[in-house]
This record gives C-alpha cells, sequence and structure tokens, in this order.
C-alpha cells in the first residue's frame, strides 16, 4: 500500500531554478512523497513549483517500480492526482489503485454514479458506503452524516449572508461582480436580463445533493467496499506527515539559493521525519499514544545547567516526572544522569 501526495514550499530571498511561481502566486517549490502503510516515508521528489500535482504521479510510480521489488502494489491518491490517462497508466505499470475522483470531474461520475440508487453500508458513525460498478468500473460513494450536516450549515449562513449583500446592490457596481465572480459565492448566484443578482435556488437544491459525499474509484477487486473506504481515509496521514515536516521539522519556510543546498535541506528534513515516524512506532507498539511532537515537548521539560566547583565542571539536570520517565520507558532509552562530570 502506497500513499502519495505532494504539498508546496515556501522560499523566501533568491531564487534557484527549482523555485517558481506556484497555483497560488508565490516563490515555492513542490515536494511529493510516498509514505508506507504504517505511515513510513518511502521516497520524496523535489521539483519545481510551477508543476501541476497530477503530473507527478508517472514519475513516481515509475521510481517505485525500479527502487523496489514490490510485487504486488496498491496506489492510493486524492482527487488532484487522477485523470483517466494516469489511471490507464497505473494499469500499465501492473499496480492496483484507490483514488478520490471529483464530483464534476467525469460526466458519468455526476450523471450516473451519483444517480444509481441503492443502500448505503454504515462502516462507522462518520463513514456510510455504497459501491456502483459501471462499465466494468469500480466506484464507491462515501457519505459522512456529520460533514453533510456541516456542509449544509455552511452554505445555509452563506446564502444568508449573500441574501443581505445582494439586497438594493448596484447590478454595475464592482462589488456586484466580485459577487458573480467568487469562487464559491458565485456559484449561488444568477443575473437577470437587467444584471440584477438573485439567489439560484436550482443551484441549492443541486448541491444539496453532494453535501457530505465524496467518490472512490479502484482497481481492486478482493477488497470489499468497507476496507477500501477505510483504506482511503488513511490517506490524511500524509497531510499530518506535511503538517510535522512544516511545523516540526521546519521544512519551510526556505532561505537557501541554490538548487543543492534546497535539496539538502529537504533531505535532512525527511531524515527527520522518518526518525519522527519511528519514534510514534514504538510507542505505539508499548502501548503509548503519542505523537513524535507531544513526546518532543513532554521530554524538553527536562533541562540541564553547567555549573562549576573546584575547577571541575559539571552538567546537573533538573528532576524528571512520572510522564517524563514513561516516555524513555517505552523507548527503552535511560534517563541521563542526574550528574555528570566533564571530562
Amino acid at each position: 500500500m502506497v500513499f502519495y501526495d505532494c504539498t508546496l514550499v515556501d522560499m523566501y530571498g533568491e531564487t534557484p531554478d527549482l523555485v517558481q511561481y506556484s497555483r497560488k502566486g508565490e516563490n515555492q517549490f513542490l515536494v511529493a512523497l510516498a509514505l508506507s502503510r504504517d505511515g513510513m516515508p518511502l521516497s520524496y521528489e523535489i521539483l519545481p513549483g510551477n508543476t501541476p500535482d497530477i503530473d507527478t504521479v508517472q514519475g513516481a510510480l515509475e521510481r517505485l517500480k525500479k527502487r523496489f521489488s514490490i510485487g504486488q502494489c496498491i496506489f492510493v491518491a486524492d482527487r488532484g492526482m487522477v485523470s483517466e490517462k494516469k489511471l490507464k497508466k497505473i494499469d500499465s505499470l501492473g499496480y492496483k489503485y484507490i483514488v478520490g475522483v471529483r464530483l464534476n470531474q467525469w460526466k458519468e461520475v455526476k450523471e450516473e454514479v451519483l444517480t444509481t440508487p441503492g443502500r448505503y453500508t454504515k462502516v462507522k458513525e462518520n463513514l456510510h458506503v455504497k459501491e456502483v460498478n459501471l462499465d466494468n468500473k469500480r466506484y464507491l460513494i462515501c457519505y459522512n452524516p456529520l460533514r453533510a450536516a456541516r456542509d449544509k450549515k455552511i452554505r445555509e449562513e452563506m446564502v444568508k449572508k449573500l441574501e443581505e449583500e445582494i439586497d438594493g446592490l448596484d447590478p454595475e457596481s464592482k462589488k456586484a461582480a466580485a459577487l458573480y465572480g467568487h469562487r464559491y459565492k458565485g456559484r449561488f448566484l444568477r443575473k437577470l436580463k437587467d444584471n440584477t443578482l438573485r439567489i439560484d435556488r436550482t443551484r441549492i437544491r443541486e448541491d444539496e445533493k453532494y453535501d457530505g459525499k465524496y467518490i472512490l474509484r479502484t482497481s481492486e477487486k478482493e477488497l470489499d467496499k468497507d476496507e477500501i473506504a477505510i483504506t482511503y481515509k488513511r490517506l490524511c496521514r500524509i497531510e499530518r506527515s506535511f503538517r510535522s515536516l512544516k511545523s516540526l521539522n521546519d521544512l519551510q519556510p526556505v532561505y537557501h539559493y541554490k538548487d543543492r543546498r534546497i535539496k539538502s535541506h529537504v533531505s535532512v528534513c525527511m531524515l527527520a521525519h522518518l526518525l519522527e515516524r519511528h519514534m510514534e512506532q514504538k510507542l505505539e507498539n508499548e502501548g503509548l499514544e503519542m505523537t513524535a511532537a507531544k513526546a518532543l515537548e513532554t521530554l524538553g521539560r527536562m533541562r540541564v545547567s553547567k555549573m562549576s566547583l573546584n575547577d571541575i565542571e559539571f552538567l546537573i539536570r533538573t528532576n524528571s516526572t512520572e510522564e517524563i520517565n514513561e516516555i524513555f520507558q517505552k523507548l527503552h532509552f535511560r534517563p541521563p544522569s542526574r550528574v555528570e562530570e566533564l571530562t
């Protein structure tokens, strides 16, 4: 099982070749990361910031095929990574896949998959699944009732605010043009012949059909739909890895001005993340549910001071706590000595 995703990393200062204007319009470079089933980093690649995420997939798959002797592999990626062409490439490499699909990405998804009748199976409180097979393609409709309620609330609040904003609004004003051209708000507005803005109730009813839903497509035939849906939800681990890399391991911002230094910087951060994941795995295997960030924060409460006595220098640490002792014990390390002479 290989989980794959990309993230943009901020760059400040002089801009080397790797740093390009990204889709966010900023100086950034792209990091593509592949994780194993248990969240361990397998491989990564650094690419120019203007590289579309979807264009990284083929290279990533070919590198995995070349570097690792993998008999079977299921490639798991989110909806920004796939197209029909990319899925055919995954098939040609002998890999299977579980990928997210945008609701409006393919006509057959919107018009046939989502309209296919059938009952959902409750996998978890926040995950209901329905399978749809269409022209030898296996789709799963995943429904989260908690997310559906949140989607509905957000839309209702936004529409209520829109009604107030367009009430008496000059149709030729800049504000009217900005509202109509807004990426999200504009979806629920329509123009009359005199350019007056009105709430598009038809679009609202259409949008309600998608509340709390997302679509998966898979070439995997042996796993049941519940296991596939749960597997895809594990993709959130890679998002957690990116958050950790950018915060705990200081992946960004980057101030280097040469490509080789950027690559070295990312390499050190990836090694640090690998150690972090090993730490978490060891704690988990010992029955202690704690992130590496929390463990390091807790251990950081232990301080060391340098003192001199009769021209001899000593390191003296502060008292430990039960929580600190437990972390050392689970990691199979001894706490540092209370007093240590420097020779």
